[in-house]
């Protein structure tokens, strides 16, 4: 009923001056709640972050998508609540404990990915246009985690960008070595 995905911390520790990989948390994502008829289905569903030391709990709500980075530190979430409201990407420091919103807002994020080798984060974020009947996505990226400056990429309020095309939402966002670019 519950084990929908299954992650490993694995946070670096000394044991007599060798470096020692143990997983320190189990991170456990439930099934997401059945729609009801005539309001949009939400995708969040509750994340159980174990840690194995203490046999602590945490109960984390609404979680879309999760992911850890490389060092097993930080913890990123989506947030994907029903109607939207407190909608955002959460980043949880699995040292301290501290849990900081990096971004937030009536939108839908999805496609959240870490750098393959430095502190970065990147998703998208899409508004729905209801006029329309349509989404517009817009990339939203993080670099250097702990201090967390944050990039945004609009596609129709960029001029060079051609008209006819779009920012998909069928392509997570990925960025070149030295962060100074990103591809989606």
């Amino acid at each position: 009923l519950f084990l929908l995905g299954v992650a490993f911390v694995l946070l670096l520790g000394t044991e007599m001056g060798v470096h020692v990989n143990a997983p320190t948390a189990i991170a456990l994502h439930g099934y997401p709640a059945e729609s009801q008829p005539g309001r949009p289905a939400a995708t969040g569903s509750d994340l159980l972050i174990v840690d194995l030391a203490s046999s602590t709990v945490l109960s984390i709500g609404n979680v879309g998508d999760f992911s850890f980075d490389e060092s097993g530190q930080w913890l990123a979430w989506t947030v994907d609540a029903r109607d939207q409201l407190g909608n955002g990407i959460q980043l949880r420091d699995m040292k301290t404990g501290v849990v900081r919103p990096l971004d937030g807002g009536k939108a839908l994020y999805r496609r959240m990915v870490w750098h393959d080798s430095l502190p970065a984060l990147a998703a998208l974020r899409g508004v729905i246009d209801t006029v329309k009947r349509d989404t517009t996505y817009a990339i939203v990226a993080f670099r250097g985690v702990g201090s967390a400056a944050k990039i945004v990429y609009e596609a129709e309020k960029d001029s060079t960008f051609p008209k006819d095309m779009r920012v998909s939402p069928d392509r997570g966002v990925t960025g070149s070595d030295d962060l100074n670019a990103m591809f989606f």
